[in-house]
């Protein structure tokens, strides 16, 4: 019989951190906070993509085996040579959504083989950096428009009420401390902090972007791209043959 939704308005204000999301564009001090978080948590599990797996693997050396899963191998979806889709999957997003005291989240999250997400660091390509030295190339700004990571952000920042958002590298410190401080757990207010900056990052990062777009013509692309002939596609799936 399945089990009915309702209104969970409950919430446990210290939530032990034992699965962390690590996709980083900044890298800068992920190697002194892992081994750091593993010594005041020694169970916890890192799930990472690409360049944040490897960071992990060599800086905890042979803890990386028991302490570090490669993202696609959690989700199981294919790599894709570009990197264009590593963090949009179903069970990060239920991981990272689902509260354990709703007995409904927890029969889904069960069914989807999915873990409870605690912490999630990850920053995305701001356009303040490649915009540092005067208007970029159009191209430039399309390519580093994050998709996955200001996802996987709003996610953790909805379900603040027990998950930790991390955005900015230079709050590794301040997290490490409180964690230490409270049994290798976060609580309610720091998650709060967390949660306000991470918002006012992609708000502030949207808005540019925005503007950026606003700037532009389609008419000067022109100058910027060679126009192709049009393509065939391939059909349809399920319309081969028809």
């Amino acid at each position: 019989m399945p089990i009915e939704e309702k209104e969970i308005k409950r919430f446990e204000d210290r939530v032990l951190i034992r699965n962390v999301i690590v996709s980083v564009a900044d890298k800068t001090g992920l190697s002194e906070f892992a081994p750091r978080l593993v010594k005041s948590n020694p169970q916890v599990r890192f799930y990472a993509t690409g360049g944040s797996f490897r960071v992990l693997r060599d800086c905890l050396g042979e803890m990386a085996a028991q302490r570090v899963v490669e993202m696609n191998r959690y989700t199981t979806q294919p790599v894709t040579h570009a990197g264009l889709a590593r963090t949009i999957d179903f069970k990060i997003y239920i991981g990272l959504l689902a509260d354990p005291l709703n007995p409904v989240h927890v029969q889904d999250l069960s069914s989807a083989g999915a873990a409870f997400f605690d912490l999630v660091l990850s920053n995305v390509h701001l356009y303040s950096q490649f915009a540092a030295d005067g208007e970029p190339d159009p191209e430039v700004v399309r390519a580093n428009i994050d998709i996955g990571g200001p996802g996987m952000i709003r996610a953790g920042v909805r379900n603040f009420l027990r998950v930790a958002t991390v955005v900015d590298p230079s709050d590794y410190g301040q997290l490490l401390d409180h964690v230490e401080e409270n049994a290798g757990c976060t609580r309610l207010k720091l998650r709060l902090e967390f949660a306000r900056k991470a918002f006012r990052l992609i708000a502030k990062n949207d808005t540019q972007l925005a503007e950026y777009l606003g700037r532009l013509e389609a008419s000067t692309l022109t100058e910027d791209y060679e126009e192709a002939t049009p393509s065939v596609h391939p059909p349809p799936l399920g319309d081969e043959g028809e």
